[in-house]
């Protein structure tokens, strides 16, 4: 099925990629929680960019919750980070936790280091 999904977003583009369900989770947030292929996430996060990161579902929780939440590949984790805007790490959801909150819960130390690596580095290379 990860060719059919590639296929409907190339057909779809990023209109198909922002619609919600009634969660309000878009195909990024089930990819996420499901373990999807990293080469489908990887291109719903180029055509979706920063629109499709920041959409918040019902539960206030970015894509990047739920990846951080399910402990999705960290190669996911590192390319929503590059892609979305810098404070995309620090959004909260209903409970008050933000991406890098899941994270410190869910990887080991040695990870969550290159995380906040990436996210210093990300506040500090932007315009």
């Amino acid at each position: 099925p990860a060719e059919v999904i590639l296929r409907m977003i190339e057909v779809g583009g990023k209109e198909i990629l922002l619609i919600q369900n009634y969660e309000g989770d878009t195909i990024l947030h089930v990819g996420c929680r499901y373990n999807a292929p990293i080469k489908v996430m990887f291109k719903m996060i180029e055509v979706g960019g920063i629109e499709l990161l920041t959409i918040q579902n019902c539960n206030e929780q970015t894509a990047l919750h739920v990846a951080c939440d399910e402990k999705s590949p960290v190669e996911l984790i590192f390319k929503m980070i590059e892609v979305g805007h810098a404070d995309l790490p620090f959004i909260q959801d209903y409970i008050g936790k933000t991406p890098l909150e899941y994270s410190n819960e869910n990887y080991e130390l040695i990870i969550i280091q290159k995380i906040h690596q990436q996210i210093k580095e990300k506040l500090f290379t932007q315009d």
